[in-house]
């Protein structure tokens, strides 16, 4: 994005923007490759919620605006504590495609991870919840294909950590028409199944199974399984299964939590 660009959705975007007549913006929250997320206040309600907002000139790809969109709807349909919920989407008079969802207050597991390794106790909630939340878009056909660390949010309860699975902006609906080209792969490398790397048009639940399994390594290693200075190797080191056990590198991870693993 240009840095004329850059100020002006800075500028359209500024706290007190009250966003589709409604929302009034307060601040940036985060921001990725797509998407800003500002925190905001429903002026109808009185409720505060998160707003992803597509960045401008990703607004202008079709094929972007059409992957928030059907995020918007997935999520809106996926109604399951586990996974972060959408209250509304749409677009502003400009065409800018945004999405209303439940504000969260915690980090992600990303977040925590980069603090140290957990161990298995500390980490158990963490799987069962993340688990909820697969199981429940596996149910409607729907594979999440990115899951990794930073998309897996953790909310304190009374009860222990309540786990909220993110950004389905890459998912797909196993057996729906597909939004990408035959042969393009999405996702982040690190955690994608052998079947994503190799661009298989069928990829299903089992990618995101495979990519727990990646996620749960790291966590208790405090490493990734597969090591590699440049995205082929890591690639060539991921296609050939070409792993050290998890107990090489955290010896004292017992031997059955090694086999979930």
């Amino acid at each position: 994005m240009s840095r004329v660009a850059r100020r002006r959705a800075a500028a359209a975007f500024a706290p007190g923007t009250l966003l589709a007549g409604r929302y009034s913006l307060e601040g940036k929250l985060g921001e990725g490759g797509m998407a800003e997320v500002f925190a905001a206040t429903d002026a109808q309600t009185g409720r505060r919620v998160a707003i992803k907002i597509l960045h401008p000139d990703i607004a202008a790809n079709t094929e972007a605006v059409e992957r928030t969109k059907r995020e918007g709807l997935l999520l809106s349909e996926l109604d399951n504590p586990a996974i972060v919920s959408v209250e509304t989407f749409g677009e502003l008079e400009d065409g800018t495609v945004f999405l209303v969802m439940e504000l969260l207050v915690g980090e992600t597991l990303g977040e925590r991870m980069r603090r140290g390794t957990l161990d298995p106790v500390e980490l158990a909630p963490i799987v069962a919840g993340t688990c909820a939340g697969l199981h429940a878009a596996h149910a409607k056909g729907i594979v999440h294909r990115d899951l990794k660390p930073d998309n897996i949010f953790l909310s304190a309860t009374q009860h222990g950590v309540q786990v909220k699975l993110l950004d389905f902006g890459i998912s797909k609906i196993h057996g729906s028409e597909r939004l990408t080209q035959t042969g393009e792969v999405l996702g982040t490398p690190r955690y994608m199944s052998p079947e994503q790397l190799g661009a298989e048009p069928d990829v299903d639940a089992r990618a995101d199974v495979y990519a727990l399994g990646v996620i749960l390594y790291e966590a208790l290693a405090g490493k990734p399984p597969f090591l590699a200075s440049t995205p082929t190797e890591l690639i060539i080191a991921i296609l050939n299964g070409k792993v050290a056990p998890l107990r090489t590198a955290r010896p004292d991870c017992p031997e059955n939590v090694e086999g979930v693993v």
